[in-house]
């Protein structure tokens, strides 16, 4: 029993030694830690003391940097740097490296540096800003020298034109007195002569007013002519369209065109037979021209011969005695035959104006000249009389598309009838009637005067030798040896 007792003591002393020995160790490593913490905060103040004293001599050397800067002694670093590489932009072309070398170590970055100013990579230098800025203003300086003694020179001569310029200004201003005396004359002179030109104008006017008036009276004068000029043109349009259709509708006659031939020839007797008859429309006493069947135009040709239809034998057969013809160029057959007033199976429209002398004794022949027309089948559309009456065989007397010859004689004295006379022709040309003067006319249809030639020897003709009068019982005296032709009445269309 004692003995377990002893055994507990034993152990309780056995732990007691250990506890003491644990909280000795114990012990001792705090105070170790302890001490090494204290020589640490020893040491952290000392260095927190010397980074004090570093960052106020910094900050004071800032402040002195940040005023020789031109900056406030609270402005923030931030901003200096930023305007540092403003400046630096701004300023590149001064910067001594050119702005490729590296940038110096900045002693401020080291600890006061907080993060938050733009690094700048190469700073700029501002003391080889302030060299060059001194070297400009020397440059400046010199520059200012010259200009002033430039300045001087200039004063000299503006000095000098001013004298100059007082002279001619002085020598202007007595011109110019002399010229104002000259001028207070000269306005005399003009006011006297203005009101004798005042005058002269209400004159002008009052001429150029009459002239207004004169010409608003032919303005209206031509816009009326105008308008019976478009009236004609359309008037003439129209008839120019009915002639188109009636042209269609008929056959044109020209003179290349014949109307007949020469069958067969009695020299002895005088006379011809010809291809034309009753069927064709042929009445006796029709006139032709006789042509050489080789005649390439009739129009360019002359007739060799006249002949005249005594006799119609047949539809398409007549006898015709000769007018007149030529030794050297006989009568053929075969010769064709032509004559204007004339065309088979219809009749030729003519229109006639002017004076009409068929035998030249300075008198009008009207009635003979209407006579050979509707002798020879031919009708009058219009005719412009002697004494300017206006007749025709149509109703209305004009100059249609059907009018296929206009014969004009000379040209009337009297005003009135001249009118008339211009206006037929006009009327004719616009439609393409042929014009025929009266000598054309009378060579076409084969007409001779009463003056002619008689012949001698073997081409005499025995009817110009008729025998003399004699007593016979079968001749009774007085009688006549000759009974005057007349032609037929002239049929209307």
């Amino acid at each position: 029993m004692a003995e377990r007792e002893h055994q507990g003591y034993q152990i309780a002393l056995v732990i007691f030694v250990m506890l003491t020995v644990l909280l000795s160790i114990t012990t001792f490593m705090f105070f170790k830690k302890y001490r090494e913490e204290q020589q640490k905060g020893e040491q952290v103040t000392q260095e927190r003391e010397k980074a004090s004293s570093e960052r106020n001599a910094l900050s004071d050397r800032l402040t002195v940097y940040a005023a020789l800067l031109g900056y406030a002694k609270d402005e923030p670093i931030d901003t200096i740097a930023q305007n540092n590489t403003s400046d630096r932009q701004n300023l590149g072309a001064y910067l001594t490296n050119g702005g490729e070398q590296a940038a110096p170590v900045d002693e401020f970055d080291a600890g006061f540096n907080t993060g938050g100013a733009t690094e700048i990579s190469n700073p700029l230098n501002y003391r080889e800003v302030v060299k060059q800025l001194k070297v400009e203003l020397d440059k400046q300086g010199a520059s200012n020298v010259q200009l002033a003694a430039d300045k001087v020179g200039l004063e000299g001569t503006v000095a000098a034109n001013r004298t100059e310029d007082k002279a001619k200004i002085d020598a202007h201003q007595t011109g110019m007195q002399s010229a104002q005396t000259e001028l207070t004359g000269e306005r005399d002179k003009f006011n006297t002569g203005r009101t004798d030109h005042q005058g002269q104008v209400a004159t002008l006017v009052a001429a150029l007013t009459k002239k207004d008036e004169d010409s608003r009276l032919i303005d209206t004068t031509l816009n009326e002519q105008l308008r019976l000029l478009k009236e004609k043109d359309r008037k003439r349009n129209g008839e120019f369209l009915n002639m188109r259709d009636e042209l269609a509708k008929t056959r044109p006659r020209h003179f290349e065109t014949t109307d007949g031939k020469i069958t067969a020839v009695l020299p002895r007797e005088r006379m011809v037979y010809i291809n034309l008859g009753s069927a064709d429309g042929l009445r006796a006493q029709v006139t032709f021209s006789v042509y050489s069947q080789d005649s390439a135009k009739l129009v360019a040709s002359e007739s060799k011969a006249e002949i005249e239809v005594t006799q119609i034998s047949g539809p398409h057969s007549a006898i015709a005695r000769v007018l007149s013809d030529s030794r050297g160029d006989p009568i053929l057959p075969g010769d064709a035959i032509f004559s204007p007033a004339f065309h088979p199976g219809s009749q030729i429209h003519f229109a006639i104006v002017g004076i009409t002398d068929i035998d030249g004794d300075g008198d009008s022949d009207r009635q003979r000249f209407r006579d050979l027309i509707a002798t020879n089948n031919g009708v009058i559309d219009i005719e412009i009389e002697d004494d300017g009456k206006v007749s025709g065989q149509i109703k209305p007397p004009q100059v249609t598309a059907s009018t296929q010859y206009l014969i004009q004689g000379n040209a009337p004295s009297d005003e009135k009838v001249l009118a008339a006379y211009s206006r037929v022709i006009g009327e004719a040309k616009d439609k393409g009637t042929v014009v025929l003067t009266v000598q054309q006319f009378l060579n076409m249809v084969g007409y001779k005067t009463d003056e002619r030639t008689v012949g001698l020897g073997k081409g005499a003709n025995p009817r110009d030798f008729p025998p003399k009068a004699s007593s016979s019982a079968y001749d009774k005296p007085g009688a006549a040896k000759f009974r005057e032709r007349r032609p037929q009445a002239p049929v209307n269309p």
